[in-house]
């Protein structure tokens, strides 16, 4: 199951279109930059960053989120990207915005 846990998320995910531009946003902000370079051609994070997101998260380095849980991530970005449109909300900066 660990293996596949993006798959589950993956499912979920197909059931709740509205959420296909924060999980499309997602995956852009989070990919290596020149992801396309390196094996597996896929736009995955970094390794260790995940490792160390999970651990905080979850408290387990090897630890894979359930797939409500990445939905709520996903719902939460999608707020704050909305929230942020409307005016200035403070900690919504995006991975585009730190890189200017």
């Amino acid at each position: 199951m660990r293996r596949w846990w993006w798959w589950a998320a993956a499912r979920a995910l197909a059931r709740r279109p509205r959420l296909w531009p924060a999980a499309l946003t997602s995956i852009r902000s989070l990919a290596p930059r020149h992801w396309w370079r390196q094996w597996p051609l896929l736009p995955l994070p970094a390794k260790e960053w995940m490792a160390f997101r999970m651990e905080t998260a979850y408290g387990d380095r090897t630890a894979r989120p359930p797939a409500d849980d990445v939905i709520a991530w996903l719902a939460w970005c999608q707020t704050q990207t909305a929230l942020r449109r409307w005016g200035n909300v403070a900690g919504c900066e995006t991975a585009d915005d730190a890189r200017h």
